[in-house]
């Protein structure tokens, strides 16, 4: 998606590329703000044997989440 935004694309593609857009950016906050990934992040943000990647993904999944 991203890189259709900054190639030139053919014109009748613009409203189908924003459709597009509009409905993975609806399908992400679904998914971000569901139980599941909440459960997620809680039950990882308590591990202690995570190495630096993984616990730097938790934090920023945590701050970027809404409800947490």
């Amino acid at each position: 998606m991203h890189w259709d935004m900054r190639v030139n694309i053919p014109q009748n593609a613009v409203p189908y590329r924003g459709e597009v857009a509009g409905f993975l950016a609806g399908e992400h906050y679904k998914l971000i703000t569901s139980d599941k990934v909440k459960e997620f992040i809680e039950y990882f943000s308590t591990c202690e044997n995570l190495d630096e990647i993984i616990s730097a993904s938790i934090r920023k999944l945590k701050k970027n989440t809404i409800g947490l």
